[in-house]
C-alpha cells in the first residue's frame, strides 16, 4: 500500500489507491482526498467506473497478488487518458 500523503493527488496517486478506494479500505482522510481529485478529473471518474466494471466481470481478480495497475507504464497511462478526452 503506498504511503498516504496530505498533498493533492495527481491521476498517478489515484491508481495507486484504487484498489483500497474501491474495497472502502482507505483511511478517512485519504477517502476525501481521492473524492476531491474524482470530483475535478472526469477521466479518473471514467477510469474508476471501467476498474469496477472489470472487477464485477471478473471477481477473480480481486484474489490475484498480481497488482496490474503497478505494472502499467506512466506512457502508455497518459495515452489512455489523452484518448478519453478526444
Amino acid at each position: 500500500m503506498p504511503a498516504y500523503q496530505k498533498t493533492m493527488l495527481t491521476c498517478r496517486q489515484v491508481l495507486d489507491y484504487l484498489s483500497d478506494y474501491v474495497d472502502a479500505h482507505l483511511p478517512a482522510a485519504e477517502r476525501a482526498r481521492l473524492d476531491e481529485h474524482l470530483a475535478g478529473c472526469p477521466q479518473c471518474v471514467d477510469y474508476l467506473e471501467n476498474f469496477k466494471a472489470t472487477l464485477a466481470a471478473c471477481p477473480s481478480l480481486r484474489d490475484s497478488e498480481f497488482d496490474a495497475i503497478q505494472t502499467v507504464p506512466e506512457q502508455l497511462l497518459q495515452a489512455i487518458l489523452a484518448a478519453r478526452v478526444q
